[in-house]
């Protein structure tokens, strides 16, 4: 039971030790060069949901304001909009 038990131990600690001397090698960038790029892509991100979100908001608000402006409507049983006028 115990000898299986840190065969595992031994093997769990040994394939960590060679995943992170492969990452190590393997690695495109420094850890600081990687995490830079990564802030500058998040932040372009933020910037593009910011700006989207803004053009949405002004189309929906303009709907909005349309469809106040037309008067009541009703809705029937399958959604459809009923005007009366």
């Amino acid at each position: 039971m115990f000898g299986s038990l840190i065969k595992l131990a031994g093997g769990l600690i040994i394939g960590a030790a060679v995943g992170v001397a492969v990452a190590g090698i393997l690695a495109p960038k420094r850890g600081e060069e990687l995490q830079g790029d990564i802030r500058a892509y998040l932040g372009e991100v933020r910037s593009a949901g910011a700006a989207a979100e803004a053009q949405r908001r002004a189309e929906l608000q303009s709907k909005f304001k349309a469809a106040k402006q037309a008067g009541p409507a009703e809705l029937d049983i399958n959604f459809n909009i009923n005007r009366s006028e």
